[in-house]
């Protein structure tokens, strides 16, 4: 178990498309957006290289399709501490700087 205030085990997201009056469950414009949500899903870790998925997990449980996206952030190279740790503030500069 972390006891640090500072750091988290893992973090999520919640990503949704719509609402539960243009988008909501059973509707067509709610599988198009299962589809949009797969594809979010299966490009985030391209895109984010430095977010490790652990889990993704598309509901349809509630009014509108909704997606769970859990990940630990990892950096490497730090110069001060470990060399390689979960930092989500390091993990979301830019690589360029």
């Amino acid at each position: 178990m972390s006891r640090s205030k500072q750091e988290k085990l893992f973090y999520e997201v919640i990503v949704q498309i719509g609402n539960r009056d243009d988008t909501g469950v059973g509707s067509y414009s709610a599988e198009v957006a299962t589809w949009v949500l797969k594809d979010y899903v299966k490009k985030f870790q391209f895109r984010n290289p430095q977010l490790y998925v652990i889990g993704a997990y598309i509901h349809l449980d509630e009014e509108t399709p909704h997606l769970h996206l859990n990940f630990i952030p990892c950096v490497s190279g730090c110069k001060r501490g470990l060399e390689t740790k979960t930092s989500l503030k390091a993990a979301l500069v830019p690589e360029d700087l």
